[in-house]
């Protein structure tokens, strides 16, 4: 389920497709590696921007809300 959602997500993106996609949980953090194709006539600043996009769109996945705890100061 997990890699699916990556898979999807990348596709969503400009690249062309994905593929030797490798996920890994240590402790509470995920690891994704995989292999994002791009368009052959692209310069390699333009494939590094795609998968610029592509990690940001990755990492909103696994984005965790932040938990804040009220703090009451009380005096008595």
């Amino acid at each position: 389920m997990e890699r699916e959602r990556i898979k999807e997500t990348l596709l969503a993106c400009p690249g062309q497709g994905v593929h030797d996609l490798r996920t890994r949980h240590a402790g509470d953090r995920t690891f994704v590696e995989l292999h994002l194709e791009v368009e052959g006539h692209l310069s390699v600043e333009e494939g590094h921007a795609i998968c610029d996009l592509g990690e940001a769109a990755i990492k909103q996945l696994f984005r965790r809300p932040s938990k804040s705890q009220p703090i009451w100061n009380r005096r008595y």
